[in-house]
């Protein structure tokens, strides 16, 4: 599918293309996780579930990056061709490599149970991203989408009660910390893919950046976001310690997300660096924690937790992406309608 994702004519087949592909790629996240729970104890997973999150920030930032370059010296197609290549080492190390387990035992999937889920995000995103660029938000359109997700959620939310295996078991969060770990990953995920999304925007829409200049300024982000990683990963393991390094990270984060948003027009390249690097620290720093938390406190439902974490850090970020982009759409054409008023 990244093929395909490289060759429609048709922003339709583009988008097509792009949802199946991030089906596969939210299998793979959730799933990774889950097999370092399954496989190491707790002290051993912090150490991997460190690095697996320096992989991420790493990939979030430098993919951006390398995009930026392959779309000024090639074409946008090869944003997409240049992933086949590493997919399929992937693919042949996994059949090499990977451990398989001695007993293994049948599950049953959700579908109807996915089927609402997909039903309410969809309109939901639709509006949050029409909602004050295409249509006012007390339109009927906006107010239609959103009624949609309302009933399509709460058939979601019935259904995931009554399912023998559900997708999300709402009993789940009764547990305060795992309400509490769900809450701060959805709102890290609307921080953390917004700035990644939209520094590149601002710096080349607002700044007059190239599109390979602005995603070499997101560079020190991703070191920042391994170093987070990899460091807290390694400060688990030692200590046996969780919540400090939470706070602190979360902390760092915010102050970082505060700075970027007073940039300006003519704001230099170190004054959008460094609360870059923040955020970076901050994001990176939360990154393994949660995952092993929440591991060792459900032992016995580890592929439970870990789907559950991974989704709402992603619906996070999809919802933050369209929210904020909506935001900026409806900013933009305001901005646009008085310029042109006071010039006509």
């Amino acid at each position: 599918f990244l093929q395909l994702t490289g060759a429609p004519n048709q922003m339709l087949q583009l988008i097509i293309f792009r949802g199946i592909q991030g089906i596969g790629g939210g299998m793979m996240m959730a799933n990774g996780m889950a097999i370092i729970g399954d496989l190491f104890e707790a002290r051993e997973r912090a150490r991997y579930q460190g690095l697996m999150g320096a992989v991420f920030g790493f990939a979030s930032v430098f993919g951006p990056a390398v995009g930026g370059w392959l779309t000024d010296n090639l074409s946008w197609r090869w944003i997409f061709y240049i992933n086949i290549p590493f997919g399929l080492a992937a693919i042949a190390v996994l059949a090499v490599a990977m451990p398989k387990p001695e007993h293994g035992q049948q599950h049953r999937v959700d579908w109807w149970g996915a089927l609402a889920l997909i039903a309410g995000l969809v309109p939901l995103l639709l509006a949050l991203n029409w909602g004050g660029s295409e249509y006012a938000w007390d339109s009927t359109t906006i107010l239609g989408l959103f009624g949609a997700a309302l009933i399509a959620l709460v058939l979601f939310v019935i259904r995931e009660f009554r399912a023998s295996e559900p997708i999300l078991d709402m009993r789940l969060f009764k547990d305060r910390s795992f309400s509490a770990s769900m809450a701060v990953l959805f709102l890290s995920g609307v921080g953390m893919f917004g700035s990644i999304m939209f520094l590149p925007t601002f710096m080349q829409i607002v700044q007059g950046k190239t599109a390979s200049s602005s995603g070499a300024l997101l560079m020190p982000m991703m070191f920042a976001m391994i170093g987070g990683s990899i460091g807290t990963g390694q400060l688990i393991a030692r200590t046996g310690r969780y919540k400090i390094f939470g706070i602190v990270g979360l902390a760092i984060s915010a102050v970082g997300m505060f700075a970027l948003s007073r940039l300006q027009v003519d704001s230099s390249n170190l004054a959008v660096v460094l609360p870059m690097i923040m955020v970076g620290v901050g994001v990176g720093a939360t990154m393994p924690l949660f995952t092993i938390s929440l591991q060792s406190q459900f032992p016995s439902r580890i592929g439970e937790v870990t789907g559950a974490l991974q989704f709402f850090r992603s619906i996070g970020g999809t919802v933050g992406v369209a929210l904020l982009g909506g935001v900026m759409n409806a900013h933009m054409r305001a901005s646009l309608s008085d310029q042109i008023g006071a010039k006509g």
